[in-house]
Order: C-alpha cells, then sequence, then structure tokens
C-alpha cells in the first residue's frame, strides 16, 4: 500500500490503495455510501474506493483529488470492511453475493 491515510476537505478519513483489493457483495453506490457512514460511525475499520482511485494514477494524484472534497460529495464503487462478522453483519447482510 502507499498512501495509508488521506484527509479529504472535510477532515474525514479514508484509507489508501490496497496492494490486493477484493470483492465479496454487491450492492448500489446508495447502499455502498450508507456502509461506509454507518461503519465508520461504529468504528469500523474500512478501505473504501471511491470514484477518485479510478481518476488518478498515483498516491499522490489521489490525495490531491481526495482533499479537495467532503465525504458527502465522494461516489463509492467499493468498500472492504474488516472486522468481526457479529459487526458487520448487521451492515450487510441485505446484500448478495458478488457473481
Amino acid at each position: 500500500m502507499g498512501q495509508k491515510i488521506l484527509i479529504d476537505a472535510g477532515e474525514q478519513t479514508h484509507r489508501g490503495i490496497a496492494k490486493y483489493p477484493f470483492i465479496v457483495l454487491k450492492a448500489a453506490k446508495a447502499e455502498i455510501k450508507e456502509i461506509v457512514t454507518k461503519a465508520k460511525r461504529n468504528g469500523i475499520q474500512i478501505v473504501d474506493y471511491p470514484q477518485e482511485m479510478f481518476d488518478t494514477g498515483s498516491d499522490e494524484d489521489l490525495v490531491k483529488a481526495i482533499s479537495r472534497k467532503n465525504e458527502l460529495d465522494l461516489e463509492y464503487h467499493a468498500v472492504v470492511l474488516v472486522g468481526d462478522a457479529d459487526t458487520i453483519e448487521p451492515l450487510t447482510e441485505h446484500l448478495p453475493l458478488y457473481k
């Protein structure tokens, strides 16, 4: 992983690009945004994948792009949640497996 923590214009933290990303469940962008918000509120460790990750080619460019936005303005394509099943399952139990 390159830059470990990114900070947006609203002082919210975001993880840098993961070296080995993976997808487990399928969700609409609005659902992902809701999961990101709830996970952060509940202290669940996350790695989020906003549009800016796809628009930039380096950690430095990503840092610049993220720092110009508030979390509410970010469009998420994916999120990785890290924690025990009892903590994460309430956020994801309604989602189907990604195929």
